[in-house]
């Protein structure tokens, strides 16, 4: 086995350290030695002359990467903890750090930080009205009350907090406007996120609307509950969540279009768009990884290199877990997005393979086979996950995806172009009426493909 396989090994076994090491007890000088021993035996890995060395240190690298993985996540969680007394009241001057989760019938969520940190010093999260609305970068005063998360039945809310940065909740404070955000690149992107919502919702009726602005911007609240339910029998939330996929279509649509010629400006193009487009997004942990895998593809073909798939699937996942390793065990949009991509990667050649051998289904076109591969190859990577968090196999996907998938591409490209032409309302209107029965198609496949998984 070549020493590079053996180290991407030593990365999947450094996460399950991290897997098993969360929350567990630890030491704090015990932890930093059992970092520093595997990552020197990494680097002497890579610099001994000798081959046999080299593979010795490798191959001792990977029982090393357990412990290292056990150890970081307890370095990373104690530099990311308040020690506080429950119903303290807290009086401070704080900023807005995120986009607002706006639901349209009930409270709004800030996710803020102190501007003058005292008594926290990671983010708060704030429950408070509807109105009056805030947005990212105001800084606000707030008088209320701090309280620790608390687990929701069976579901670790603190740890799930704890990975987004927040530490602490507050519900319901007296809150009044000090000022309103300097302009940023981020502010800008977020601006440009909520008129996305606007002017969907202006040329197109329910939930035709919200259902384009899930697939454009990943924003799923306001769909109705119905339709929540259809995408989730039908194993079709992908669709309404900005993911990997999306974000490679969006990336191919825009080097189609634009005249980029050159490895290294097709490479620059990519990472400014990668970014773009994480931050327009607010940078779901799909996203991020897609973003990443697009970059090192993109870095990898500028060198003339060709990737390893395991190399795209460790390297990215594990690129993440360094920058966050609450990320494995409380996000679970990225342990799907993890396993999905797996899939794809290992099992959608073996299953074209296996139905091109089946007499009568070897004759369909590729543009049918294929996305039936794939989406087979996610729902089996996935069907494990999927039944243990939420009850659903996924089965009735494998039916259902391909129907709709091949039309993602044209539902984005039409959702963007609405939104360009938006300043010429005349011709807004015109391309909005084919764009809704698109979308209204799309949604009555997913309604009968729900309906047939209600009777299996």
């Amino acid at each position: 086995m070549q020493r590079t396989t053996i180290t991407l090994f030593s990365c999947f076994f450094f996460a399950a350290g991290i897997w098993f090491g969360t929350s567990a007890n630890h030491s704090y000088l015990v932890s930093k030695a059992a970092l520093w021993i595997y990552l020197l035996t990494l680097i002497f890995s890579n610099l001994f002359s000798g081959s046999d060395l080299k593979l010795t240190c490798a191959w001792l690298s990977v029982p090393l990467a357990v412990w290292a993985g056990w150890s970081y996540v307890h370095l990373w969680q104690s530099s990311h903890t308040d020690t506080f007394a429950d119903n303290n009241t807290f009086v401070g001057t704080v900023r807005i750090i995120d986009l607002p989760d706006e639901r349209p019938n009930y409270a709004t969520f800030l996710t803020v930080e102190p501007v003058q940190p005292a008594l926290i010093h990671h983010a708060i999260l704030i429950k408070t009205d509807r109105y009056p609305e805030y947005t990212y970068g105001d800084t606000i005063w707030v008088k209320g009350t701090l309280k620790h998360p608390a687990i929701l039945d069976s579901f670790d809310y603190p740890l799930f907090l704890q990975q987004r940065g927040v530490t602490a909740t507050m519900t319901s404070p007296q809150i009044r406007l000090n000022s309103t955000g300097e302009p940023s690149l981020r502010k800008i992107l977020f601006t440009a996120h909520n008129a996305i919502e606007k002017i969907s919702e202006h040329y197109l009726a329910e939930p035709e609307a919200s259902f384009l602005n899930g697939i454009l911007i990943g924003n799923e609240h306001a769909i109705p509950p119905d339709v929540q339910n259809d995408l989730s029998i039908t194993s079709t939330t992908h669709l309404i969540v900005v993911g990997g996929a999306k974000l490679s279509i969006f990336l191919n649509m825009c080097l189609a279009l634009l005249p980029i010629r050159g490895r290294s400006i097709r490479f620059i193009a990519i990472f400014v768009m990668a970014i773009l487009i994480t931050l327009l997004t607010n940078g779901s942990a799909g996203v991020v990884r897609g973003a990443v895998v697009a970059v090192l593809s993109a870095l990898l073909y500028w060198q003339e290199r060709i990737p390893s798939k395991l190399s795209l699937v460790v390297l990215p996942a594990a690129a993440m877990l360094i920058t966050n390793p609450l990320m494995l065990k409380a996000d679970v949009g990225f342990q799907i997005s993890c396993l999905a991509y797996a899939g794809l990667v290992f099992l959608t050649n073996p299953l074209l393979s296996f139905l091109e051998k089946i007499p009568r289904i070897k004759d369909f076109p590729k543009y049918i086979l294929h996305p039936v591969a794939e989406n087979t190859a996610i729902t089996l990577a996935i069907g494990a996950l999927s039944f243990a968090l939420f009850g659903e196999t996924g089965i009735i996907g494998i039916l259902v995806n391909p129907a709709v998938f091949w039309l993602l591409s044209t539902l984005m490209f039409s959702g963007i172009f609405l939104m360009a032409l938006s300043w010429w309302p005349a011709a807004a209107f015109l391309l909005s009426l084919p764009l809704w029965l698109l979308l209204h198609g799309v949604l009555k496949i997913i309604h009968w493909g729900a309906l047939m998984g209600e009777k299996l």
